[in-house]
């Protein structure tokens, strides 16, 4: 929920009651967001929070001509969400850096037992917004190993 706030209040619009609980079922996803669009056509934008629900979302759009005419944006980053950003079906998908996001929890509990020191602040791991532009420095890595 505090995502999609997020997503709304940089947008500057309302989310109400716009989010889908969409679950897990890449069939029942896409069928949701479809029923969804058809009963709201003026759908400016759509955020899903990784490639679960981001590939049956561009399935969707596609079945129902509006790839391209949403303004889409995700988390993560998948093989799926590559394609689709290349499309320009979506604008962009944030990469927070998993391989770090284990990582450095190890490195703070391990500098802790043997120095008792404690990070002064938040280490961010990312996000990083990946988009066309720039898509080619991490295509190769997209959903694996990084």
């Amino acid at each position: 929920t505090e995502r999609c706030q997020g997503f709304a209040d940089g947008l500057g619009v309302d989310l109400g009651n716009q989010m889908i609980d969409s679950g897990q079922d890449p069939a029942e996803i896409k069928n949701k967001v479809l029923a969804y669009l058809s009963a709201n056509p003026n759908t400016d934008a759509v955020l899903t929070l990784g490639p679960t629900s981001a590939d049956p979302t561009l399935l969707a759009l596609d079945e129902n001509g509006m790839a391209g005419d949403i303004y889409f944006g995700t988390f993560d980053l998948g093989t799926e969400i590559v394609k689709g950003i290349k499309a320009d079906v979506i604008a962009w998908g944030i990469d927070q850096q998993p391989f770090l996001q284990a990582y450095l929890p190890v490195v703070v509990l391990a500098n802790y037992h043997r120095y008792g020191v404690l990070p002064g602040n938040n280490i961010n791991s990312g996000p990083g917004f990946v988009t066309k532009d720039g898509l080619e420095l991490v295509e190769k890595f997209a959903g694996e190993y990084r």
